[in-house]
């Protein structure tokens, strides 16, 4: 009994924990951005909500941005939906690919 209780508390300490999903902080803006006014439009209601533009991606119609650092990055994230030409908000990050195949 004694055996199988360290053996079970043995694999518990050596188990990693299921990593904790952090809350991006950065995140992609897809707009529908015709030309530089578009932009510069999108561009002041994210600095207007506290946020920062670090990049525009003028191919794609888009901006990475990042939220303000004080105050909730989901109601940052909700608030940069709302605005008008916007497409698509999406976090920033690494993605990593699987090597499964279906």
């Amino acid at each position: 009994m004694i055996d199988h209780l360290l053996t079970t508390m043995a694999v518990a300490i050596a188990s990693p924990a299921a990593p904790v999903a952090a809350t991006p902080r950065a995140f992609i803006v897809t707009c529908a951005c015709t030309d530089e006014r578009d932009r510069q439009r999108i561009a002041m209601a994210v600095r207007h909500g506290g946020g920062r533009v670090l990049y525009h991606y003028r191919m794609i119609g888009g901006m990475a941005v990042a939220a303000p650092a004080r105050g909730d990055p989901a109601r940052f994230e909700r608030a940069l939906r709302r605005v008008r030409g916007v497409i698509a908000v999406q976090p920033d990050g690494v993605s990593h690919t699987t090597a499964a195949t279906s």
